[in-house]
């Protein structure tokens, strides 16, 4: 927006870090807005979907940008993912969008089997919420439904170092493939990216493709028949048949709070569309929720 309407845009040089770049260019975009000096009213249909990542600033300046004619604006909502800090659960009138008797409430996850929907509900159900709507439908928190399809229960299983975690994950990857999975259906993650190149350092030796993202702005390619490694943060919104989580026991050592490893954990568990491995060597108040 800032390029098409010939507006200075926050220069590396003032913005060395990436976070405040991106910060100070929406400010920019919204302040030009605001003036006139970006129109707004520019689509005529607007869909977010993830907008449980957005800043409630980006919602309110995407609100903006749809025709009033059509309000054809839809957003894609799910406050159990919401798992960056600082995010907080938007109040859709605030934001210039009309939700009140609009919304429609999806219930059912297709996605993954009904052994790691039970999983996932059981050790996340206190922190993300009881079911329910509010009377103003600004807020839905609900558990999710699973569609009935059948599979193993999630394999959570204790090592003693991290090092055993890897030699763990990188055999039931092995056997996955024995079983009949091909490499591109299994993903590898971790709470700390060294955690992951372990893992992958033993695969490989075993003579398995690996794809590993190196930090968390790097995606995995989608081409290569390959393992996929990548941080629980980096794997929201894709999904794989088998899925292994290693080194557990760490999430939480720099500050985070139970609530932001329960969702973390949540999201990473229900990548798996069909099998799931968690392990851990160091045992922590997330552990003992997955093992109680």
């Amino acid at each position: 927006m800032l390029r098409t309407y010939g507006i200075a845009a926050p220069s590396e040089r003032d913005y060395p870090d990436y976070a405040e770049r991106l910060a100070a260019s929406v400010s920019e975009v919204v302040k030009a807005v605001d003036h006139g000096h970006i129109p707004a009213e520019q689509y005529d249909a607007v869909l977010i979907d993830e907008a449980h990542d957005f800043e409630p600033q980006w919602l309110a300046l995407a609100a903006k940008m749809v025709n009033p004619r059509t309000k054809a604006l839809m957003v894609v909502y799910d406050d159990i993912q919401a798992i960056y800090k600082g995010r907080e659960r938007p109040v859709w009138s605030q934001l210039g969008i009309e939700a009140k008797g609009r919304t429609t409430v999806l219930k059912v996850n297709y996605r993954n089997t009904a052994q790691i929907v039970a999983f996932a509900r059981r050790f996340a159900a206190d922190v993300i919420g009881a079911p329910g709507i509010t009377a103003d439908d600004e807020h839905a928190i609900l558990l999710p439904e699973d569609a009935g399809r059948q599979g193993l229960e999630p394999d959570v299983r204790r090592c003693v170092s991290i090092d055993a975690e890897a030699h763990c994950v990188a055999e039931w990857f092995l056997d996955r493939k024995k079983a009949g999975y091909e490499w591109s259906q299994m993903a590898c993650l971790y709470p700390e990216h060294w955690i992951g190149g372990r893992v992958a350092q033993i695969l490989a030796g075993h003579g398995a493709p690996i794809d590993i993202a190196k930090d968390n702005r790097n995606r995995v390619s989608v081409k290569r028949v390959a393992v996929r490694f990548l941080s629980m943060h980096s794997a929201k919104g894709l999904e794989f048949p088998c899925v292994a989580i290693a080194g557990l026991g760490l999430l939480g050592r720099h500050g985070e709070t139970i609530e932001e490893c329960v969702r973390l954990t949540y999201v990473g568990v229900t990548r798996a569309t069909h099998e799931a491995l968690l392990t851990y060597s160091s045992e922590s108040a997330l552990v003992q929720r997955l093992i109680a």
